[in-house]
């Protein structure tokens, strides 16, 4: 199989763990990794809303597939928008780590030591909006990789980035900076953040064929869940909102944030698998409608 992926450090590494779970399933399986640049990758000094949005880290990936250059590709599962492009499919949730956001600062152990109107520097609207509504903090833009945003982090009071990312790339306990994991009822995840999922071309049955027994149920709601809510919201990533949906025998609580027009609101609803993707739309109905209110 061609696997496509970002040519990134974090990407390849993803890469890898989905490789030795399929060797788990097909121990005989050969896999050739295409590391694809992508215009996301490419205009890294860009605010990404700007130019077109988080699809810019997935376009070469699909267009990959459609070329039958590769047979599926491997992505964070938060770079998804909430409508795919024609004929590209979600065929597996890979595995998620920690959905956690973490503060990571040169200065201070803690992002409640951070004075108020303090600077902590995110790309993301949906940290900027906890950060101003929770924290009473100012944000500044930064993108880049995970270590171009690391040494950033020297000139502000903090920055944000995904755990999980952190975790994968070995940085954490390293002693070179503090850091903080937050709590999810403090910061409500992004859709999908820290799960890594694999996309692949509809009528590929021979990708789907080997994808379909890897399947986590369980996993499977929980990402449905986040992203029929994101749908439901019409997400994008102008969009300040957050979906983090988790499954405790078969009782699926949901969380949901939205913050337009100096509003902010916070809702879950508490589900089960019968009924979750019609609670994840009225998760989304009740936060718009407090929106217009």
């Amino acid at each position: 199989m061609k696997l496509g992926t970002r040519n990134s450090a974090l990407a390849l590494i993803q890469t890898e763990i989905f490789i030795k779970k399929l060797r788990l399933h097909y121990p005989d399986i050969k896999c050739e990794v295409v590391p694809i640049v992508t215009s996301g990758d490419i205009h890294k000094d860009k605010i990404l809303a700007e130019i077109g949005g988080k699809g810019l880290f997935i376009k070469e990936l699909d267009i990959a597939l459609y070329n039958g250059d590769i047979d599926i590709a491997i992505h964070s599962l938060k770079d998804m928008p909430a409508i795919l492009e024609d004929g590209i499919e979600i065929g597996l949730i890979v595995e998620r780590d920690s959905p956690n956001d973490v503060f990571i600062s040169y200065k201070y152990k803690t992002i409640n030591e951070v004075p108020k109107n303090g600077i902590i520097g995110t790309s993301s609207p949906r940290r900027q909006a906890i950060l101003k509504q929770k924290y009473s903090l100012n944000s500044q833009h930064i993108r880049g990789n995970i270590t171009t945003r690391l040494e950033k982090a020297k000139n502000l009071d903090g920055i944000i980035l995904g755990f999980a990312a952190l975790k994968r790339l070995k940085l954490i306990d390293n002693n070179l900076f503090f850091y903080e994991i937050i709590d999810v009822n403090d910061m409500i995840p992004a859709v999908g953040q820290g799960a890594i999922c694999v996309t692949y071309l509809q009528g590929n049955n021979k990708a789907l064929d080997i994808l379909k027994p890897m399947t986590d149920s369980d996993l499977q709601i929980t990402i449905d869940a986040e992203r029929i809510f994101m749908k439901a919201m019409s997400g994008d990533c102008f969009t300040p909102m957050s979906g983090y949906a988790t499954i405790n025998n078969d009782i699926i609580n949901l969380k949901g944030m939205l913050s337009l027009n100096n509003k902010f609101y916070e809702k879950e609803i508490i589900t089960n698998r019968v009924n979750y993707q019609e609670a994840s739309k009225q998760l989304a109905k009740t936060l718009l409608n407090l929106i217009e209110i």
